[in-house]
């Protein structure tokens, strides 16, 4: 495999990794008053937040960038079926989106409320980059991964693991991303959960093939 190959497919760790590290642990010092338990990470990107340019450049729309970079690596890989060529382009149409939940962060005209009557198109834009497409779209792709991965030696594994822990997503995202009314007592873990879950199935599809591919 050849080092551009290498870096593409390393991608699918190397961008969660990133996300976790800033997102989930270093942000969360770098604004005052804020709490991981109840506010959403949004938060540190909107319009108000001291950090919304470094959140949303090296927190949201990087992680985009890594992962369109990982589906490109798919894609032009050898040896994978259709459906796993498919999934890697609804990978990347998922980093596209991610990308833009950066460009067009959240202006929070209700904060802490889900489903308010306050309205933004801004906001209407990010929370349908930010949840609605890279939820669905990137369903989609798990679902053709993990039958596209039933045909190939060494990547059956991955199957139950990838449809077992995207259940698990949904049943987050019911909670938190895709809840109405009131949001749940500790919404801020509530979401992280719902979003750190793919993230980690990209990741663990990153290592693995980084792995199989190595070998070749």
């Amino acid at each position: 495999m050849s080092k551009l190959n290498k870096f593409l497919i390393a991608s699918g760790f190397i961008g969660p990794i990133i996300f976790f590290s800033t997102v989930y642990f270093i942000f969360n010092f770098m604004v005052p008053g804020y709490d991981p338990r109840i506010d959403y990470i949004s938060e540190f990107g909107a319009a108000d937040s001291p950090i919304r340019a470094i959140a949303n450049v090296f927190g949201f729309s990087l992680m985009g960038v890594f992962l369109m970079l990982f589906s490109f690596g798919i894609f032009r890989a050898k040896g994978f079926n259709v459906l796993i060529k498919i999934s890697a382009i609804l990978f990347f149409i998922g980093g596209v989106s991610i990308y833009l939940t950066g460009i067009f962060p959240g202006d929070f005209i209700c904060p802490g409320k889900i489903g308010c009557n306050g309205y933004s198109i801004r906001q209407d834009i990010h929370n349908q980059v930010s949840s609605t497409y890279p939820f669905l779209v990137l369903t989609v792709g798990f679902i053709l991964f993990a039958i596209g991965a039933l045909f190939l030696k060494g990547l059956r594994f991955l199957t139950p693991t990838i449809l077992i822990l995207g259940l698990i997503t949904w049943w987050l995202a019911s909670k938190s991303v895709f809840a109405y009314g009131e949001p749940p007592a500790l919404a801020g873990l509530w979401q992280r959960a719902a979003i750190g879950v793919p993230f980690s199935i990209i990741m663990i599809i990153g290592v693995v093939l980084y792995k199989k591919l190595s070998k070749l």
